[in-house]
Parts: structure tokens; C-alpha cells; sequence
């Protein structure tokens, strides 16, 4: 289990799946020297590529970045573009566009402002091409300003190394401060989990966890009620 913490990112093992262990330290922490990590790593997404290797996203500043280990335990930063000196992120806010450049009825940019909770679905092609899939949350406006709105985006790139490119359009958009994607893939379709804000009425709201099913054109049965115990 990787978590963020206010010294970065935290790993913490598990037998059962019930009762964790913390390791003494945290497995990636801010690096100083590069300009764009100006918070702590948080938001880790943590997957295993066929070859065995770990990749992690996260989120730093208002960038997502990529890094890579072994074990699961020693990480190693990806620089998503090694024609330059520095270390880049593999993803950032979307540029501006000028109102007036906009179509009628044509929406600016969703991600101009930042990006962070990647969830990171890598698959291997039928053609046995790495495909690396990224949700991700995008906000419109940089942090602290009043007013600004979440909703979800997609990125993706061939290979194992190299910046993603985004999705123009959001694949998520509620109108309700969405967050945090987190895919999970079933044999008849691909659920989709999003924390989002429920209204309760014209001035009360709360946080809460809502799903999105694709394709659009299935439809589930009715859920069953809670379960007695895990």
C-alpha cells in the first residue's frame, strides 16, 4: 500500500489485507533541485509492468510525475524528456486558450491549471505494444483560487518512457468538484470511481465516493444490500 504523508510517499505491507505494517521511511520524498516539486510527492498510483519492473505516478506541484523501481521499496525518477538538462514530468497543466479563439458552445480547457491523482492503468496491446493509461484529475484554475473546478481527464503513450498526451476532452464531468479516478477493469466492462461532491440541497453538500460505468449502453442490476462483514 503506497499513501502520501506530509514527508512524501509512504509504503505500508500487508499478509492479509486487513492489517498493515509501515515501513520506517518514506520511499520518495521532494527533491529540491527540481524546480517543478514544489509540494511533497503525494497522490501515488503504483503499477507492475509485464517485465516485473514498478512504475509509479505521482503528483508534485501542480505536475504529475513518473519514477521507477525494482522492488517496490528504492525509487528512481523518469525523466519524460532527456533532450533537456532538468528532470521533466511525464505530465502537466493544459495550455490556455483565449475566450476568443473558442467556438460558440465550445468549452476551454478543463486542466489549465493543474493536474494530479493519476491512477495508472499500463496494458499490453494486441499487437504487444506497452500502453501506459492515465486518469487523472484536472483543475482549471492553479491552486487557491476562488472558485476553480475538478473534473476527470484521460493521457496515454506508447512505450515506457516519454511525456503523456492528453485527451482534449474530459472523460468525467459531473459539475461536482470530481477527483481522485480510480479504474477497475470487469470482464463485462470498466467501472469507474470518482470522489465527488453529493448535494443535499442548495446549501449543504458532502463528500462522497459516485461511479461511472463504460460502455454507457450496459446497465447493471439493482445492488444487492451490505454485507454482514468484510
Amino acid at each position: 500500500l503506497y499513501y502520501a504523508s506530509e514527508g512524501g510517499i509512504g509504503l505500508a505491507r500487508s499478509d492479509d489485507g486487513v492489517t498493515f505494517t509501515k515501513s520506517p521511511n518514506p520511499v520518495l520524498t521532494r527533491d529540491p533541485s527540481i524546480a517543478w516539486e514544489t509540494t511533497p510527492p503525494s497522490a501515488p498510483s503504483v503499477a507492475v509492468l509485464p517485465d516485473g519492473r514498478f512504475r509509479m505516478l505521482y503528483a508534485a506541484g501542480v505536475f504529475i510525475g513518473e519514477a521507477e523501481s525494482a522492488d517496490g521499496v528504492a525509487w528512481r525518477r523518469l525523466d519524460a524528456d532527456p533532450s533537456t538538462p532538468a528532470i521533466d514530468p511525464v505530465l502537466g497543466p493544459g495550455p490556455g486558450v483565449d475566450p476568443a479563439a473558442l467556438a460558440p458552445g465550445e468549452k476551454p480547457p478543463f486542466d489549465t491549471g493543474e493536474v494530479g491523482d493519476p491512477c495508472l492503468v499500463p496494458r499490453l496491446t494486441v499487437e504487444g505494444r506497452l500502453h501506459f493509461r492515465v486518469l487523472y484529475t484536472g483543475w482549471d484554475a492553479p491552486p487557491g483560487t476562488p472558485g476553480r473546478q475538478s473534473t476527470i481527464g484521460f493521457a496515454a503513450r506508447y512505450g515506457d518512457a516519454g511525456p503523456l498526451s492528453r485527451q482534449r476532452a474530459p472523460v468525467y464531468a459531473a459539475g461536482r468538484q470530481e477527483s481522485s479516478p480510480s479504474l477497475v477493469e470487469l470482464p463485462f466492462g470498466v467501472m469507474l470511481y470518482v470522489q465527488q461532491d453529493r448535494l443535499v440541497d442548495s446549501k449543504t453538500s458532502y463528500s462522497a465516493v459516485a461511479a461511472a460505468l463504460s460502455p454507457a449502453t450496459l446497465r447493471l442490476d439493482h445492488p444487492e444490500g451490505f454485507a454482514d462483514g468484510p
